[in-house]
């Protein structure tokens, strides 16, 4: 009875201990992947989204999940975005062009000033991905009623995005402003399929964007 009950133990302890160790196994390994597919710079999320993206002339709808999850997938580095960073104190915010991608979307860093806020506006025929780049941001998103001859904006719900955090609208979501509510500068990443057209701007231009646009 004794030796059984030794080799009892001992089978459920070496079980215990396999158990154990398969499970950190499978816990470093889930680990290990997920950072194998994060981006980690800003220069591979560009190659990636232009990889995602149809080329200029392609007809094809946007693979709106795939962006998302790339935007996601990148943790935000200073290092990487800084170079875009410029500020126009005066202004609500800053909107600084990063790159064009495919010739018909557009990569944008935008700096919000403390306490500051875009105007409510739509995204017509534009999707638009964001990603909060430092600090924090909120969004309220307005639903437009057209049942009146004086069209109404209807609050619809607000979210507030962390640093880290990604976001999408277009049309059919409805309008929405963006706010900083913050005593610090918060910075995010745009990403417009197609992009919003603004006349005179030089493609390889990183200099601010006057503000004759919505975000």
């Amino acid at each position: 009875m004794i030796r059984t009950s030794l080799s009892s133990l001992t089978r459920c302890s070496r079980f215990s201990l396999c158990q154990r160790f398969n499970n950190v196994t499978r816990s470093y390994s889930t680990s290990f992947e997920f950072e194998l597919f994060k981006n980690n710079s800003l220069k591979s999320l560009i190659q990636d989204i232009k990889t995602s993206l149809p080329m200029e002339g392609i007809q094809e709808p946007t693979k709106t999940k795939q962006i998302l999850n790339l935007l996601r997938m990148y943790d935000t580095n200073e290092s990487d975005w800084n170079q875009y960073v410029t500020r126009t104190p005066n202004q609500s915010y800053t909107r600084n062009l990063v790159e064009i991608i495919n010739n018909h979307s557009k990569l944008l860093v935008l700096v919000w000033e403390p306490g500051k806020n875009s105007k409510i506006h739509p995204h017509p025929n534009t999707d638009c991905f964001v990603k909060v780049l430092k600090g924090s941001l909120q969004e309220d998103l307005y639903d437009m009623d057209v049942l009146h001859k004086e069209k109404t904006l209807i609050p619809k719900r607000q979210t507030t995005l962390p640093e880290n955090s990604v976001a999408f609208i277009t049309d059919s979501h409805g309008c929405h402003k963006i706010n900083n509510k913050t005593k610090d500068i918060a910075i995010s990443l745009h990403l417009y399929v197609p992009q919003d057209k603004i006349k005179g701007l030089p493609d390889d231009s990183h200099q601010p964007i006057k503000e004759n646009k919505e975000c």
